[in-house]
């Protein structure tokens, strides 16, 4: 039987066999222990689809994390209907603090790894409640598949402690006064929407997550904030990066050498959205940047 899956964050609609994951398996990161903290915030969730050796939708990987155990990661690998052999997987990481309710997922497919002379691979960034960023590294499908007797091997089930990365307080996020979203881009970015309206974009495959860029709000939105919403408190979170995506997504799979256009869309929390042209994240270009009605009707965030 199959059914059929989506998800709200990039992965589109994918059919995936209707079967019952594994008990989850247990992975505390350094310095912590399996433990459950409740936490205030909504579930959240989200995912992507791998690709396989030839380029077809292999596996959906998907992430959680519930208020129930807000200092863990759920992981769940499910083969696509038609991935003949392969296994699902469910992994649960458990971290020092609370996470924000936020991840992304970069994958860097085989074609992506030769174009840009990296390794294949996938890794999950989150964030915690102080400002470290954890990584979750775990080898791409593609690889598996090619290699003799770990065809059918789930990309999860090598994942322990040591491919935990964590890097406390990056120092390049300091000046988004806050982390209020992520988003993957291309095969070997991702980017930190601030509360202050800037966003990081970072280096996911570096062990430091070197910076690569800032993108800074536009100079006439930071006017209409200060004009429209003045400085009330009430308005302070306004200028949040609420939510960010590559659009169109990414090209993926494709054996072309030259690099794809990279898009990246940011909407803030006062219905303020701007289109960036980072293909070249050294020199980023803004070429959209615009006021979307409130859905409450009035000028404020919210």
């Amino acid at each position: 039987a199959t059914m059929v899956a989506a998800s709200r964050h990039g992965a589109g609609f994918a059919e995936v066999l209707l079967e019952e994951h594994p008990a989850s398996r247990t992975v505390c990161a350094a310095g912590c222990a399996d433990s459950r903290v409740r936490t205030t915030h909504a579930d959240a969730a989200g995912g992507v689809q791998l690709v396989g050796a030839n380029g077809e939708k292999r596996r959906l990987l998907s992430w959680a994390i519930r208020n129930g155990d807000g200092a863990a990661l759920r992981l769940t690998e499910t083969p696509c209907a038609g991935a003949r052999g392969s296994r699902s997987h469910a992994l649960r990481i458990v971290f020092p603090r609370e996470l924000l309710p936020i991840a992304a997922i970069v994958e860097t497919d085989p074609h992506a790894a030769a174009r840009e002379g990296i390794g294949a691979g996938v890794r999950v960034v989150v964030a915690d409640v102080a400002g470290d960023v954890h990584v979750v590294r775990a080898p791409h499908p593609a690889e598996l598949e090619a290699t003799p007797g770990r065809r059918a091997e789930s990309s999860l089930a090598s994942v322990r402690a040591a491919d935990i990365a964590t890097v406390a307080d990056p120092p390049s996020l300091q000046a988004l006064e806050g982390i209020a979203s992520v988003c993957a881009v291309g095969a070997k970015m991702v980017a930190f929407g601030g509360v202050g309206g800037r966003i990081a974009i970072l280096d996911a495959l570096s062990a430091n997550l070197a910076p690569v860029a800032e993108l800074k709000p536009a100079t006439l939105a930071r006017l209409w904030n200060v004009v429209s919403l003045g400085a009330s408190e009430r308005f302070a979170g306004a200028r949040a990066i609420r939510s960010m995506a590559q659009v169109p997504p990414p090209r993926r799979h494709s054996a072309d050498p030259s690099p794809p256009r990279l898009l990246l869309a940011a909407l803030r929390a006062d219905c303020h959205v701007q289109l960036w042209d980072v293909t070249h994240p050294v020199k980023p270009l803004s070429l959209v940047a615009m006021q979307l009605p409130s859905p409450s009707g009035g000028g404020g965030g919210g």
